[in-house]
């Protein structure tokens, strides 16, 4: 099946270099039909990584949630050892230039719908807000607000509507359905670039991209959803409040 590829492109497999990984969201059977190539034998795998993202073979991301968690941790812990500032607006540009990359990359993906997940991710933000000096005292909500940044929770929904915004106004690759998104023809109010939200009978499909940011972006005004540029959505984005989209906003002030 590699071969049409190879042909194109003149690219060789590293075979020693694949796996095999059965998506049981997907699939009935219980073993594969064949699981060589090229007479080498390809090992099974329960996750894999493709392009940095762990997925396991139910389609959930719990193991590259984990990751991404120990790897942010890591990092916060390491600016406020190797940094000697005490600065909060040093402290911040040390996480936003060395955590927040790693908390950010491609979460249209992988973006948890779980109160554990998303609590969990929430928890590497929460205590580093905690350290900074002078902000322990004050709860979670208080402490982004005099820092002036959102909660990582509010951060991965932007990115849904941003990566929305770019698939209907044409700033990708290809026509919306190939990325699950399908215009309604039935509006009554609002914008006129609603999005259909399919019945979903599995969470792998109720919690995927396509049918997570329908509600979100059907929400928008006209003049957000219709910005005649991607700088524009993103400043309208930051003035209209989400928080009935936010399953952990309420839990905020505990902290």
């Amino acid at each position: 099946m590699f071969l049409p590829g190879l042909k194109i492109w003149q690219l060789t497999i590293a075979i020693k270099k694949c796996s095999l990984i059965d998506i049981k969201a997907v699939r009935n059977n219980d073993e594969f039909d064949s699981n060589t190539h090229a007479g080498f034998e390809l090992p099974c795998v329960d996750a894999i990584r493709d392009l940095g993202i762990i997925v396991d073979s139910h389609l959930k991301f719990h193991n590259h949630i984990q990751q991404v968690v120990a790897d942010a941790k890591k990092r916060s812990h390491l600016i406020y050892r190797c940094f000697e500032t005490k600065d909060a607006n040093q402290l911040l540009l040390g996480y936003k230039s060395y955590v927040l990359p790693i908390l950010n990359y491609c979460t249209p993906v992988w973006s948890p719908c779980t109160i554990q997940e998303i609590t969990l991710l929430e928890s590497v933000q929460r205590k580093f807000t905690r350290m900074i000096p002078g902000l322990s005292s004050m709860t979670y909500n208080e402490r982004l607000a005099n820092l002036k940044i959102p909660s990582l929770e509010l951060r991965r929904l932007w990115n849904d509507l941003i990566f929305c915004y770019k698939i209907l106004h044409n700033h990708v690759t290809g026509p919306p359905e190939k990325y699950g998104l399908t215009i309604s023809n039935r509006v009554s109010r609002g914008h006129n670039l609603k999005l259909f939200k399919n019945h979903a009978s599995k969470d792998v499909r109720k919690d995927f991209f396509s049918n997570r940011v329908c509600n979100s972006w059907n929400s928008l005004p006209e003049h957000v959803a219709n910005s005649n540029s991607i700088t524009k959505f993103k400043k309208k984005l930051q003035t209209f409040n989400f928080n009935n989209f936010l399953i952990c906003f309420k839990t905020y002030d505990n902290d």
